[in-house]
């Protein structure tokens, strides 16, 4: 990623769903007004943040995933 604004990020990591699954979903989740709620709650319960600073550049960043 790049151009991101200095501040804190909450980060979220979840297996994309696969384009056969009835899962699969033609718009990105923020537009739903429930789906983007729920962006919001689950990684800020994860608690899982990385703060940026500007002009930092993060390399070699290790985002651990747990499925559930």
């Amino acid at each position: 990623m790049r151009h991101l604004a200095p501040g804190r990020y909450y980060l979220l990591a979840r297996p994309a769903p696969d384009a056969e699954s009835p899962e699969a979903q033609p718009r990105p989740a923020a537009w739903s007004a429930d789906s983007r709620a729920k962006l919001w709650r689950e990684p800020k319960a994860a608690k899982v943040e990385i703060e940026l600073r500007a002009c930092q550049r993060v390399t070699d960043y290790v985002l651990r995933y747990e499925p559930r």
